[in-house]
């Protein structure tokens, strides 16, 4: 296998930006108490540390409810980096992340808001891709190329909200990325409204520019994030991507097309991640092709895909001179949800416009389906085995996914209607047996979501593709509304308890303040977990039959024991609880977890593997609310 190498670059070099800081504290150009406004206070300080040639070595400190306008780019030259920060943000008008926006003046270029040649981190912080009159500007945050930079550029945001994003002048994001060795790590942060009136597939978080080629990400990681009303989240296309991309406990709401584009996936975990109305634009059977390996339509799939090697139309670094490639590679999905709320499916397939016109014409073909959380052709990555019974692709795994839409009713010729005479409206029960909202769909309490202008940008695109504004109350980000009027936590039982550790899936920091504390406290477990499975693959939980409900939790002895490499344990669950199986060194250091999931009243049985530890004595033990039962194996190599 190719060597990693990749996560320990953040441990060894971000530390290094935190040294021997000089604190700038930079004004805001509004004056509440003189109504007074005098834009360009930041570019003047930025300008002046350039100047000075101390540019890496100052903090520039932002006030909490401060109006910063910027009257030009602010450059980071090669090698060198910008840190603009602010206090924690509280929960008073007074008190919001200070806000960064354009002057509206004649003759300024707006390409980019920072154009980086170096390094840079922000924090606490709110970017407003607009002018002080409220109007987008299509600009962005711009990794350009520092050919030096072999250890990479660090693009390093913690507490950022990127707000009303459309298409920048280099058909980018609201980051972009033209560069070889981009790392970015993207933590806290709520990318909202990043909608183009005109494009359904602009409005982006994280891309490189549309046509290019040659820029490459070694890293990107996605924790606790929000991306609600986007275009795309993560573009990859013309063969750039990155290397090693994560998404854990990431909520996604109402993005027009992909989530994370596309299928060239080297290193991918998304763990702990909640998908809803994803894939809006739907897929039409008529301009879709059936796989040649599953013989059916192939839709991209409502999360992400994973395409074969040989169909990438270039060959990655990591699988020259690789034998077989697909090896290589490490996937996983676990403990995440997908779905639709039924106004949107209900929109998609029979009452806008374009439904009617091609009922009418009677080319049902054309009318969007929803997209099925992963296409059949992913399913081939994730479920294959051999003829002896083992996966094909050991190190491709899913496990504890939460599916909103039964997918037996997402093929074509529909199984409502095979001749397509009738909608999905016009046959008793069809809609809700397509789409399960009663069972995953979170019911969040306070969304993101004006379902009038989003059916209304849906249908022009369907239609004739001109333009219409869908974000949902943007002015909120005009006049810097704080707090937040949304919230997106949810009353969704089953899912509040759905994340690895009995965690709510999705972003935590920002809607469920409470449990992120508590999640903090386990963070460095459950990171070791997702590594362990991502590099080693996971063990598969097997429910087994039977009527009778166990009286108690039971942990009975494996077997064979000793063993090698592999053994079996089984279990006993007798309530609803959350349940984990961990495995010790006689040391007492964790060395794999083969179960951490909410489990229903039953026997289980799982198999370990220990292909990677050496012989000796181990324990294993089970934990379910207040109950702890550890056995002791041997492993003999």
């Amino acid at each position: 296998m190719k060597k990693r190498g990749i996560l320990l670059l953040w441990s060894i070099v971000v530390p290094v930006f935190l040294i021997a800081q000089t604190i700038v504290d930079v004004p805001s150009d509004w004056n509440p108490n003189t109504g007074e406004l005098r834009e360009g206070k930041l570019n003047d300080a930025v300008q002046a540390a350039l100047n000075a040639g101390t540019l890496s070595n100052t903090t520039f400190r932002l006030q909490l409810g401060g109006y910063y306008v910027l009257v030009g780019t602010l450059n980071v030259p090669a090698g060198q980096k910008l840190t603009i920060i602010a206090p924690q943000p509280g929960n008073t008008p007074e008190t919001c992340p200070p806000q960064i926006v354009w002057t509206p003046t004649g003759g300024v270029n707006r390409s980019y808001l920072i154009q980086c040649n170096g390094h840079l981190t922000m924090k606490n912080l709110w970017v407003r891709y607009a002018n002080t009159n409220g109007e987008q500007v299509g600009t962005t945050i711009l990794f350009a190329e520092d050919p030096n930079a072999v250890a990479g550029q660090y693009g390093i945001f913690e507490n950022v909200i990127f707000d009303y994003s459309p298409c920048p002048p280099n058909a980018g994001g609201a980051v972009t990325v033209t560069c070889t060795h981009f790392k970015g790590s993207f933590k806290n942060c709520y990318f909202k409204n990043c909608i183009d009136p005109h494009l359904r597939y602009y409005g982006r978080a994280l891309s490189f520019p549309y046509q290019t080629t040659g820029w490459h990400g070694d890293s990107v990681v996605f924790e606790n994030c929000t991306f609600a009303n986007m275009g795309y989240v993560l573009m990859q296309e013309g063969g750039e991507f990155h290397d090693y991309v994560k998404f854990n406990h990431c909520t996604f709401l109402n993005v027009v097309m992909f989530p994370l584009e596309s299928g060239w996936w080297y290193k991918l975990a998304v763990t702990n991640c909640l998908f809803v109305n994803c894939w809006m634009f739907g897929w039409m059977p008529a301009q879709t092709g059936k796989s040649n390996y599953t013989g059916k339509y192939e839709p991209n799939g409502g999360v992400f895909r994973i395409d074969s090697v040989s169909n990438f139309g270039f060959t990655p670094w990591w699988a020259q001179g690789v034998s077989d490639p697909e090896q290589e590679r490490r996937i996983l999905f676990t403990n995440s949800a997908y779905a639709l709320e039924k106004w949107l499916v209900q929109w998609m397939l029979a009452d806008n416009k374009w439904a009617d016109s091609m009922f009418r014409a009677r080319t049902p073909d054309m009318i969007p389906l929803p997209h099925p959380m992963l296409s059949p052709q992913t399913k081939v990555f994730f479920d294959s085995v051999t003829a002896t019974g083992q996966k094909a692709f050991p190190y491709i795994n899913r496990r504890n996914l939460y599916n909103g839409l039964n997918e037996d009713m997402l093929t074509y010729p529909w199984p409502w209607s095979p001749d397509g005479r009738r909608k999905i409206t016009q046959v008793t029960g069809a809609l809700d047996n397509l789409v399960r909202n009663e069972m995953y769909c979170p019911n969040f309490l306070v969304p993101v979501t004006d379902t009038a202008l989003i059916r209304g940008f849906m249908q022009r695109k369907w239609v004739d593709n001109s333009d219409t504004n869908w974000a949902w109350r943007p002015y909120e980000g005009q006049y810097m509304q704080w707090p937040l009027t949304e919230n997106l936590a949810y009353t969704n039982t089953t899912l509040q308890t759905a994340g690895m550790g009995g965690f709510p899936l999705g972003d935590l920091f920002r809607w469920w303040p409470q449990r992120y504390q508590q999640w903090l406290a386990q963070k460095a477990a459950e990171d070791a977990t997702i590594d362990n499975w991502l590099y080693n693959g996971i063990t598969s939980v097997e429910r087994l039959d039977g009527t009778i409900i166990p009286a108690q939790f039971e942990l009975y002895q494996n077997y064979p024991n000793p063993f090698n490499p592999s053994t079996t344990i089984r279990y006993t669950v007798p309530v609803k609880e959350h349940v984990t199986i961990k495995v010790y060194s006689l040391l007492g250091q964790e060395v794999a977890t083969l179960v951490d999931e909410m489990q229903e009243p039953s026997e289980y049985k799982v198999t370990f593997t220990a292909n990677n530890l050496a012989s000796g004595v181990y324990f294993y033990r089970l934990k379910a609310g207040n109950i702890q039962i550890t056995k002791k194996f041997v492993l003999m190599k």
